[in-house]
Formats: structure tokens, sequence, C-alpha cells
């Protein structure tokens, strides 16, 4: 018997069918369909309920979905649980609304704020997070990692710590309580700098346009300035002089491979004779002088007289450099024709290349 002859024959008795259709309290049933004046309980309805009447428009103090269920729109001001498949055109919500997956198809979005200031939403081809309102973008959280789908790091963040830039996974960019490290090398058309640049590989120039005819390198690897202290030596004979450490003061610069000195040293005691014609040396150059360099130019040696002990010949001497050591040299000046006396200074200037 068909469903529509048994419930010509109910009336207003309940009928429970066996796909769980429960039905009680019809009235008719006829060519426009059957009327119910009661409840009618059914694992799904079929239909998109634009004719349905007598539906209360009073809020429901509750609603739960368990199977699937279709709404054009469903106002929330209370709770509304999820838990079967459930489609919603426009959902309105000021209270909580639960669910294990909320799909949003694409060019759908999720918004957030009274004038959906915040959107979350894909397009098809692109995910977009969008913050049109005013105000800022906010993100906060203890530690913060952004990586790719299989977990490789873009950045890392950790709290009151370094921030970490990744290169396919390697960290190139590291903030720290001094300032910032970078592994690797500094590309830039202009960078200005108030701190403290630790290069140990050097600085690379081979970016400027520049005449390259006889250049060995671009690389300047090394920036040094200090103080050093000298001495006195003599090539032949038992002559000894010794400094007054008290007035040696020498000073160096080294860019490169160029090193400039410059200073005085003054002597102390001078005992012995140097007998014929020996180098007078002053020794301790902080740098070696570079193996096949020139030895002369380069030196300037101004002497003063100080203990008045002999005429300023030494000023007009060739002073030169002793390659191969730390030392610059009187070249064959015969020391039994001058006499070096307590407080005699010698003023210093020289460059030379380093090895």
């Amino acid at each position: 018997m068909t469903r529509a002859r048994i419930l010509s024959k109910l009336g207003s008795s309940p009928a429970v069918f066996s796909d769980g259709a429960v039905v009680a309290g019809i009235t008719t049933i006829d060519a426009s369909g059957v009327n119910i004046t009661g409840v009618a309980t059914a694992t799904s309805f079929s239909g998109d309920g634009s004719s349905l009447s007598g539906i209360s428009t009073a809020a429901v103090p509750g609603i739960n979905t368990e199977r699937h269920s279709v709404f054009n729109t469903i106002n929330v001001s209370g709770i509304a649980t999820v838990a079967g498949h459930s489609v919603f055109n426009t959902i309105n919500a000021s209270g909580i609304v639960t669910a294990s997956n909320i799909s949003i198809p694409d060019n759908g979005k999720f918004t957030c704020g009274a004038g959906d200031d915040l959107e979350l939403g894909h397009n098809g081809s692109n995910s977009y997070i969008k913050d049109v309102g005013t105000g800022d973008l906010i993100i906060q959280a203890n530690n913060l990692q952004m990586s790719n789908t299989s977990g490789t790091n873009y950045l890392h963040a950790n709290t009151s710590a370094e921030v970490s830039l990744y290169h396919n996974g390697n960290v190139k960019f590291a903030t720290n309580a001094n300032g910032v490290t970078v592994t690797g090398n500094v590309a830039a058309g202009i960078a200005t700098f108030t701190g403290v640049i630790n290069a140990d590989a050097g600085i690379d120039f081979s970016g400027i346009n520049n005449a390259t005819a006889g250049m060995t390198s671009e690389l300047l690897d090394s920036y040094e300035e200090g103080t050093f202290t000298v001495g006195f030596s003599w090539d032949g004979g038992d002559a000894v002089i010794t400094a007054n450490t008290s007035y040696d003061d020498m000073y160096y610069t080294k860019i490169g491979r160029i090193c400039h000195v410059y200073g005085q040293i003054r002597v102390d005691t001078v005992s012995g004779s140097g007998g014929g014609y020996n180098n007078l040396k002053v020794t301790g150059l902080p740098f070696t002088v570079k193996s096949g360099a020139m030895a002369c130019g380069g030196v300037h040696v101004s002497y003063l007289d100080l203990s008045e002990a002999t005429a300023d010949s030494l000023s007009a001497q060739p002073w030169q450099f002793d390659v191969g050591t730390t030392n610059i040299e009187l070249d064959r000046h015969r020391y039994d024709g001058f006499e070096f006396g307590a407080g005699d200074t010698l003023l210093i200037s020289a460059t030379y290349m380093v090895n």
C-alpha cells in the first residue's frame, strides 16, 4: 500500500514509516499536498522552504544540527552547534557558532568587525588576510613561526630574544642584544650605519665601476689602528742605544696591505762604539715590510738634537726600509761621526706595504 493511501486512512493518528518519518495530526491529503496540523519529524526535508507558512519568526532558544541542513540565513545571538553537514548562505553571529569544520567557498569570505574590517578568504587562486578597517593588523604570540607547508622556516621570532629570517631553511639575518648578525654577503645600493660593522671576510668593492688595468683585488680585507713600541739596534760594533719608554709614542694605521706609522722615539742611554760604516736601525714596526718592496722612499725622519752633543746631521741622512723585517734603518752612517745623547729624539713618519 502506498504512503498516500496509508495516510488517507490514518486521519489524525500518528504514522511511523520505515525510513524514520513520523507524521501526526494530518487533516487532509489532496492535490495540493499533505496538510499537517501537528508535528512532522524526519531525518531530512527536501525543498527550499520558500512556500512554508505559519513558521514563527521569534528567536529559537537553541539549534543543533546533526544531519544535513540547509539555511538561507541564520542569526545567532546565543549558541549554534553544527555537528552535521549544514549549508548557510549567510551567518550573522553575535553569539557563538561551534563546528568541527567550517568551509567557505571560493570568492566567499569570513569577516570580523562591525564594518567587516577583517577579511579572510580565497578567490580560487590566492588566499587573503585583509585588514580593510582602521587601526593596525596585530599578530600576537609568545613565539611566532612562519614556514612553508613542509615546515621549512621563513621566519622565527622568540619572546624577548632573537628574530631570525631564513633562506631555504638557513638563517641569514638574526637580531641580537647588540644589533644584527648577517650570514653571507650584503649587497646594497646605499647603506647608512650608525653602529659598528663586523666584516670578518672584508668589504668587496667589485660592484664599483673603475679602471681594471693591473687590478689584482677589490677586497678590502682589513683595517686596524693602534700603538707599538720601537727600539734601536746596530749592525756592527758594540754600540748599545736604549730608548726612553716614557717618550716612546708610536702609532699605526693599517688599511688593507698599506701601513702608515708615525710618532717619536727618544734616546735614553748610549754606550759602546758602533765602529765602521754600519746601519743604525729603528726596530719594532707593527708589520713586516713586504719582501721585494722598494727600500727607499716612504720614510721621513727628523732628528732633534736635544742633548746638544752633535749637530743636526741625522736629518739629512738616507733613512730607508729594511725589507723583509720590521725595521727602518739609517743607511751606512759612520757611528764615530756623531754622538747620540740622552734626550735626542727621532720624529718618524713612514708608509709601507706589508707582506
